[in-house]
């Protein structure tokens, strides 16, 4: 009877009191993040009299648990939530406990922006704690910049990812090349995400949150590329107040708006050169919206990007009397993205369903009559006509859920791609960008040309991670990916396993890659310039791909001032060359990636800073030889670092120091192939590949900041004038940019210069 009666009180204590389990997610109220090593307190409470205290501290997602074994109704029980983490305002908020398992997110504002903590449920990309590694919103803010802050060049300071040169915001990750990266926004690809030439990047740095980068054995929900992801996450709505940013300085003006409207509002981004006022006839604009609707557990996001170059190739030829203008369309080109995404979040539960369109569009028609000057007679007529758009929609499904012992990651994607290229290139006009001027768009295509390819794929993946009792953690994933025009299944096993120790992770990871378009055109050793390269699928049963191989360890010290991680890796992969004029088959070749990625993030009293560094080998084997491969760039050193010198005053500076890149010079040259004298192109004859290294390349860059507040209408004007100074110590780093295709000489680009940048930001 006793045993009965015990029972039965376990039973009634099980169902009317037990356990108390509060659990949620910690993010940065300005760029959404997970933030780990927050001190999560919670003290319970029966009216004013203390009962209890619990303390937990967040992981690498941001997430904190904490249990309370209860033996008072619910009802009368209270819990007062305190939230600390250096760098951010304290958060404390007092709840009422009316369910067992309370689900409550925290935002944290950062004390850097001065805003008023907010609570709200978490919506964001469910991959963001599974970034390699990733570059904050302030980091970008802190960098100095060359034309202004720009996002793909910041990425340069994470390790693993090499800026090519000067003239170029592109970058290779880990040795691969800097056309096997996919850049996108919000988990949309960017078709081009390149300003000015490849100058400076499309993406407008006011709304950023965060970038993201994923090198090698990047997470399932990517795929469809050799190297590496850098997915750009834009900001979140501040639902505190209403805000006006925006920066002005010499060559560009931004703007940003960031509208609350009790459930529903919208952050908005403007942004536009003025080259041409200053007689260079060239000028860019982007333009970015989304928009926030919140119902509870549910959420909707719509954001539009888009961006256009103009760029009037008849303002760039001083002309005479002898051309006649006819006709003229200035050359321009650039994205648009539309996105509808819909989160669902209960518990560890959320879902996610995301329909987009994404393209991008070259278009320019110009016709020139050369007149003879006396008889007034046409003697020549250059022609340019070009219609090239890439079109992509599809929609994307992701479920993700989170238990104690084991989280689920599921997603189906469907995708449309058409590829439209036209064009009839009859012109000496463009010779003066690039010689022979169809390489614009598409190295050694022929001047008259059209290409339409119509196509689907369709994939998913399942991605199992096992949390065990031991400090492992395992994930067991594979993908599945089917490509209409090749007619078959592409498979993508993916393992990573965790150990955790103390603050470190010790981690291996393993995964299959696989590209679904390539780019022919580079020469030997890469050109400068390609703006306008562009994407073809893999043709027969061969495409390329690569197997991914990592061991490293991480440590996160809880108070946030020190993040190191170091990350040993090797890739194998199996790849296209480019078409050259001396081969125009499309041979496939082994290339092998090997080496060590070092990045350290500290911040200690009033200086925070970044150190990345990157030793890469890349050995390419075609026809029985063994030659660096193009973006051999062995050693790669990044500093960025920020000091505040008084409240007002801050100063940073950074500097970068990378190996050269081989590069491949002629033996000797053939006969002429084209052109008639006193223009005779060669035809060069190579013995010897990437044999040669340009030299090393440095450069420290210092922008110096001050601040201070005006008062406009009672509220704070906030003003920072800026100074950067850009190679401060005038190095002049020559980089290749290629030959001259009568003499074969080699033709250099000194790098930039020193020179000085002035503007101001504003935030109302």
């Amino acid at each position: 009877m006793s045993r009965k009666f015990t029972l039965i009180l376990i039973l009634l204590w099980g169902v009317c009191f037990g356990q108390v389990r509060i659990e949620g997610f910690v993010f940065d109220a300005r760029t959404y993040e997970p933030i780990e090593g927050v001190e999560i307190t919670i003290k319970f409470s029966i009216g004013k009299r203390f009962i209890s205290e619990e303390r937990a501290t967040t992981d690498k997602r941001g997430y904190y648990i904490i249990r309370f074994d209860s033996s008072f109704d619910l009802k009368d029980l209270g819990a007062l939530i305190t939230a600390r983490k250096v760098g951010y305002h304290d958060f404390k908020k007092g709840i009422d406990i009316e369910v067992k398992n309370l689900k409550f997110d925290i935002y944290l504002s950062p004390l850097e922006y001065h805003l008023d903590t907010v609570t709200v449920e978490a919506k964001g990309n469910f991959l963001a704690s599974m970034a390699t590694y990733r570059l904050r919103a302030v980091d970008l803010h802190n960098a100095p910049t060359i034309v202004e802050t720009d996002v793909l060049r910041g990425a340069w300071f994470l390790p693993g990812v090499t800026g090519v040169n000067d003239l170029t915001s592109k970058f290779s990750i880990r040795g691969g090349d800097p056309n096997y990266n996919i850049m996108m926004m919000d988990g949309v690809r960017i078709l081009n995400p390149y300003h000015f030439g490849g100058l400076v990047s499309a993406i407008n740095p006011d709304i950023v949150g965060s970038v993201n980068l994923y090198t090698g054995a990047y997470p399932l929900y990517y795929y469809g590329t050799l190297s590496g992801i850098l997915d750009v996450s834009t900001k979140e709505l501040d639902t505190s107040k209403f805000s006006l940013n925006g920066s002005l300085s010499l060559l560009t003006t931004r703007i940003g708006v960031n509208l609350p409207i009790s459930s529903f509002g919208f952050i908005s981004g403007f942004r536009r050169t003025y080259y041409d006022i200053f007689g260079f006839p060239y000028y860019f604009y982007d333009f970015h919206l989304k928009t926030f609707y919140d119902l509870g557990k549910s959420s909707f996001r719509y954001f539009i990007y888009f961006s256009r170059d103009v760029y009037d190739i008849l303002k760039w030829e001083k002309f005479n009397d002898w051309k006649r203008r006819v006709r003229d369309e200035p050359l321009t080109w650039g994205n648009s993205i539309h996105g509808l995404r819909w989160i669902y979040t209960d518990k560890g539960v959320k879902s996610e369903v995301l329909f987009y369109f994404t393209s991008f569009s070259t278009r320019t028609d110009v016709q020139i009559d050369w007149l003879n000057r006396e008889s007034k007679i046409v003697e020549r007529v250059e022609i340019i006509n070009v219609r090239n758009k890439i079109t992509n929609y599809g929609l994307k499904f992701n479920f993700y859920f989170s238990g104690e012992a084991i989280d689920i990651y599921s997603s189906f994607n469907f995708d449309v791609v058409n590829l439209r290229y036209a064009w009839d290139i009859n012109s000496e006009v463009l010779s003066g960008i690039v010689n022979p001027p169809q390489e614009v768009f598409f190295d050694f295509a022929p001047s008259l040309y059209d290409y339409i390819w119509k196509n689907w794929s369709a994939g998913g993946f399942l991605n199992f991670k096992f949390k065990t009792g031991y400090r492992f953690n395992i994930d067991l994933g594979f993908r599945g990916d089917y490509l209409k025009w090749l007619n078959r299944t592409i498979l993508t096993p993916y393992i990573r396993v965790d150990y955790l120790y103390k603050s470190f992770d010790i981690f291996m990871a393993f995964k299959r890659n696989f590209q679904m378009f390539v780019q022919f055109g580079e020469r030997f050793r890469g050109e400068v310039y390609s703006e306008f390269k562009l994407p073809f699928p893999s043709e027969g049963d061969a495409y390329p791909y690569s197997t991914d191989l990592s061991f490293g360890v991480e440590s996160n010290d809880p108070a946030g001032k020190l993040n190191v991680k170091c990350e040993l890796y090797l890739q194998k992969r199996l790849r296209l060359p480019y078409i050259s004029e001396i081969d125009l088959e499309k041979k496939f070749y082994g290339e092998s990636s090997y080496g060590v990625d070092v990045f350290v993030r500290f911040a200690f009293s009033e200086f925070n800073s970044i150190i990345s560094y990157s030793f890469n080998r890349v050995i390419r084997a075609q026809e029985g030889a063994r030659f660096p491969g193009n973006f051999d760039l062995m050693h790669n050193l990044k500093i960025l670092a920020m000091v505040k010198l008084t409240p007002k005053v801050d100063v940073s500076f950074s500097w970068v120091f990378n190996s050269g890149l081989p590069y491949s010079k002629p033996y000797l040259l053939g006969m002429p192939t084209r052109g008639y004298p006193p223009y005779l192109e060669y035809e060069p004859i190579y013995i010897y590949l990437n044999n040669l290294r340009e030299q090393n390349h440095h450069r420290l860059d210092v922008t110096l900041k001050s601040k201070f507040n005006i008062k406009v209408y009672g509220k704070d004007l906030k003003i920072e004038p800026f100074l950067t100074v850009i190679n401060l110590y005038a190095r002049k780093n020559r980089t290749l940019i290629g030959y001259d295709e009568r003499t074969y000489e080699e033709e250099y680009f000194d790098g930039f210069p020193f020179s000085a940048v002035v503007g101001f930001n504003f935030n109302f």
